[in-house]
């Protein structure tokens, strides 16, 4: 629905007010609509070892069809917890679920959940009967801790790892768990052609770096990392582009790594993504990290590694809304709309100097320039407690945010799925 009013706000002919809500929806996990238009929503709390799909109609309502009316919950053992990052479906319907399976502290496998197309777990996926598989031979270690972090840092709050790093081509999935990229067929064994090991971890100049970041297009794989600090953040990221071997495709960009500057600002990748109309790429940045400013940064560059000069002229567009406010990003998607017409919605961690962390969302126009139609000059805002994660929009162009809220008349803070007016 389009109401420029209130765009950015709560969509009242979605579900409830425009907020679905579930008792097995308790986490907001990664959102994807499937080939029906059907809206695929994940949870996996800490702590109770299962993870849970629900499906929806797209005017939010529970499709009681899927799994146990609307339901599909998958247990898991032998991991303290497990972090949902993605989900991609293949043409016959069925549904892949990545995540990292946290089996010790900071050290995780990639793993692969499989349900059959009307939400049933497919134990003939995994060993003893299980619907998910643990690439226990890949191991990642969590780099990514704060670095020259302030001392008195206010934030309490965590972004969500929604990147939705995951692709299907002819037969295979592609998919971003921690310092990898993992390609499987879709039977789950590894693709060994897939740089010979079915993985592949990034360095630059034989050094390590910070995996942060990734798309999979028409069988190359589009991967963003940032150098490894050993005291600040850089002010600059690179993106590279691996063939269907998984080896550095040199005929991207400059010898195959395209670098990204943001001048007087730190930097690191968090989300890749792809125009769903046009052929060019966004990557979303945090910058000033660590800082009491944190802000995002978005980079527009085309399929050949040259910079994107139809966005905001080729400069990279800084996002920061006054200082001593955070505002990082937690994901980014494309509307439907084609050529100039098509609108970038961003949702970002935000908060204030007074501990303030609304619902908040962005949209741009394809230039890169902040929508002044949407909410109070591009930067929409509901209600003053929430987090808006995973987004992504329905046909006609609304998004859905997967997102915390705490609404006036309630004393708790709860996940639900919503729809945005446009």
């Amino acid at each position: 629905m389009s109401d420029t009013i209130n765009a950015g706000q709560l969509d009242p002919e979605f579900a409830s007010k425009g907020r679905f809500s579930h008792s097995a929806y308790d986490h907001a996990g990664p959102i994807i609509l499937d080939s029906t238009q059907k809206t695929l929503i994940s949870s996996a709390p800490r702590a109770l070892s299962t993870l849970k799909l629900l499906r929806l109609e797209p005017d939010g309502a529970l499709d009681t069809g899927f799994g146990v009316q609307g339901v599909t919950t998958v247990a898991y053992d032998g991991a303290s917890r497990v972090f949902l990052t993605g989900i991609v479906t293949d043409e016959t319907g069925r549904i892949f679920v990545v995540a990292d399976y946290n089996y010790a502290p900071d050290s995780y496998h990639p793993m692969i959940v499989r349900l059959l197309a009307n939400g049933e777990p497919d134990t003939g996926f995994g060993e003893d009967n299980k619907a998910y598989r643990v690439y226990r031979s890949i191991s990642s270690t969590s780099k990514d801790k704060a670095i020259s972090a302030p001392s008195k840092a206010r934030s309490k709050i965590q972004s969500t790892n929604t990147t939705g790093s995951v692709g299907i081509d002819k037969g295979i999935l592609y998919f971003h768990s921690r310092d990898h990229i993992v390609a499987v067929t879709l039977q789950g064994d590894l693709a060994t052609e897939f740089n010979g090991t079915g993985y592949w971890r990034a360095t630059h100049d034989n050094n390590p770096v910070l995996l942060k970041a990734m798309t999979e297009s028409e069988g190359s794989i589009y991967a963003a990392f940032a150098p490894l600090p050993t005291d600040v953040f850089q002010d600059h990221v690179f993106v590279t582009r691996l063939d269907k071997q998984g080896k550095v495709d040199k005929g991207f960009a400059d010898d195959g790594y395209l670098k990204l500057t943001t001048p007087d600002h730190t930097v690191l990748p968090a989300l890749l993504k792809q125009s769903t109309s046009n052929q060019h790429f966004v990557l979303a940045c945090a910058i000033d990290i660590n800082t009491y400013d944190e802000g995002t940064a978005l980079m527009g560059f085309n399929r050949d590694g040259t910079l994107n000069y139809s966005f905001n002229n080729g400069e990279p567009v800084i996002i920061e809304k006054n200082p001593w406010i955070i505002a990082t990003p937690n994901d980014l998607t494309f509307d439907a709309s084609h050529g100039e017409a098509e609108k970038i919605y961003l949702t970002v961690l935000y908060e204030d100097d007074n501990g303030h962390s609304p619902f908040t969302t962005l949209r741009f126009n394809s230039d890169g320039k902040l929508d002044t139609t949407y909410g109070a000059d591009g930067w929409a805002f509901i209600e003053e407690t929430g987090l808006a994660s995973s987004i992504t929009c329905q046909p006609n162009g609304q998004p859905l945010v997967a997102c915390s809220l705490k609404l006036p008349a309630d004393p708790r803070t709860r996940i639900y799925l919503a729809r945005l007016l446009t």
